[in-house]
């Protein structure tokens, strides 16, 4: 269980509840914290983005082929298959990941009006006028700023 009585009368912030939490009930023997996100992440990036829509193309593919033999009507799962692949995502969430900004910051952004789902190039100008706003700025953390600053900087609209 993520937070527990016990832990609340211990006087530990939030966060440190939650990683202990994690620590306790969600980690395998001999693994740290970092083992926990990174396999977290694997299984977000790699199966969720790859090998899932991958086997669900198959599994199109072989209930088709039957499908038919029978004359059956076919199913078409491309639309599940987009929303598997973007993590049930808005469109344009995953594209900032490829630029540089983590999900959770990209996030953050849309909390702030970041527009999605349009071009990318409405996605990018979007995310450089907001992180160059000073209300959003103060909003950030010191981490967000880096990424944020880092994204400007590759992208050549530095502060």
């Amino acid at each position: 269980m993520i937070s527990s009585d016990s832990s609340r009368a211990s006087g530990l912030s939030p966060l440190a509840r939650w990683l202990s939490a994690i620590e306790k009930d969600f980690k395998f023997p001999n693994e740290d914290l970092s083992d926990v996100v990174s396999n977290v992440l694997f299984f977000q990036r790699n199966w969720m983005g790859f090998h899932v829509p991958a086997m669900l193309k198959v599994a199109q593919r072989i209930y088709n082929d039957v499908a038919r033999d029978f004359s059956e009507p076919v199913a078409n799962y491309e639309y599940y298959l987009s929303q598997v692949e973007g993590l049930f995502l808005p469109p344009g969430v995953l594209d900032l990941d490829e630029y540089g900004l983590p999900l959770p910051i990209t996030l953050r952004f849309t909390g702030f009006g970041m527009r999605m789902g349009g071009s990318l190039n409405e996605t990018l100008d979007s995310f450089i006028t907001l992180a160059r706003n000073s209300t959003v700025r103060n909003q950030l953390s010191e981490v967000e700023l880096w990424f944020a600053d880092d994204v400007l900087a590759g992208l050549g609209a530095s502060l």
